[in-house]
């Protein structure tokens, strides 16, 4: 995956500085990579849910939400 995820990026010009992989829980390192590079936006992907649940923005982006230091922007499917 993250050669695929190497190729997207160079396909797009994304600098590879700009791409962190880490293993771990994404609750975790996206706030300490965040406030790391001294991050200005985290874009956070969601879960399409409707109904009740679609009020809830998903388990992990609701944790980094509390914690980020920086804008967020949640991006649903």
């Amino acid at each position: 995956h993250e050669s695929e995820l190497f190729d997207f990026v160079a396909e797009y010009g994304v600098e590879p500085e700009a791409v962190h992989v880490r293993a771990g829980t994404p609750a975790k390192l996206v706030p300490s990579i965040a406030n790391k590079v001294k991050a200005d936006l985290v874009v956070v992907g969601t879960h399409h849910r409707s109904g009740v649940t679609g009020f809830v923005i998903g388990n992990t982006c609701e944790k980094v939400l509390h914690v980020l230091r920086t804008a967020i922007l949640t991006v649903k499917p």
